[in-house]
């Protein structure tokens, strides 16, 4: 007599062979499991130092540097965009407006300087790469528009010198961030800008005149809201 071990099959001693499962790689733009597509709406928060606008004087005097604004503070903003997806890539249009407490003020030769950001406004296209389908890492360049307080007054070498003007001009923003998803449409951000907001000429009603050349760089982190 003979034993055969495992389970029998009737009428087949052969075992039963499924058929194989094929797996298909998913990609974050296919799962819907990241906000890194479609529009999206979020704010930030942070710190703005290192610009480096020198405040010099001409007029009834050779020209002369009184020194430097360092344009530090807080600073915040609120943002709108829309991303697509290719793969693993993510590029995109955001449209951000920036204020906060920006500005410092300096004092040599017998003048004193100041300058405080109002508002800037900027439009800037992103591009970069998603790993592990919830962290996002990516570079910005756009065009900005900036609206700043800007004064000169003293009396030096130059004599009397009042400028009290509100200038606006238009710059650009550089900057790099990382982004990470907490669900399906919230995620956290952090970025570095540098904004340079272009030269334009002050004067006073005596002919004095400086060039305003604000900028700065900053610090963020932030939150989006995908929809």
């Amino acid at each position: 007599m003979f034993v055969f071990g495992g389970s029998a099959h009737a009428g087949n001693l052969a075992p039963a062979v499924d058929d194989p499962v094929v797996v298909v790689p998913v990609t974050p733009s296919q799962s819907g499991s990241t906000p890194f597509d479609g529009f999206y709406v979020g704010g930030s928060i942070g710190y703005a130092f290192g610009g480096d606008d020198r405040v010099g004087i001409r007029g009834n005097a050779p020209q002369f540097d009184i020194g430097t604004l360092s344009n530090d503070g807080g600073i915040a903003d609120i943002h709108l965009g829309y991303r697509w997806l290719l793969a693993n890539y993510m590029y995109g249009l955001e449209l951000g407006l920036e204020g906060g407490s920006v500005g410092s003020d300096i004092v040599g030769a017998g003048y004193a300087a100041s300058m405080e950001l109002k508002n800037a406004v900027n439009l800037r296209f992103n591009m970069g790469a998603i790993l592990a389908e919830k962290t996002l890492v990516y570079g910005f360049a756009g065009v900005a528009k900036g609206k700043f307080d800007y004064a000169v007054s003293g009396t030096g070498a130059a004599g009397p010198v009042s400028i009290q003007q509100e200038p606006s001009d238009t710059g650009y923003v550089v900057g790099l961030g990382v982004e990470r998803t907490l669900n399906d449409q919230w995620s956290i951000r952090a970025e570095y800008q540098y904004g340079n907001f272009g030269k334009v000429e002050l004067s006073d009603a005596a002919g004095n005149t400086t060039s305003a050349t604000p900028d700065y760089q900053s610090i963020k982190i932030g939150v989006n809201f995908a929809f």
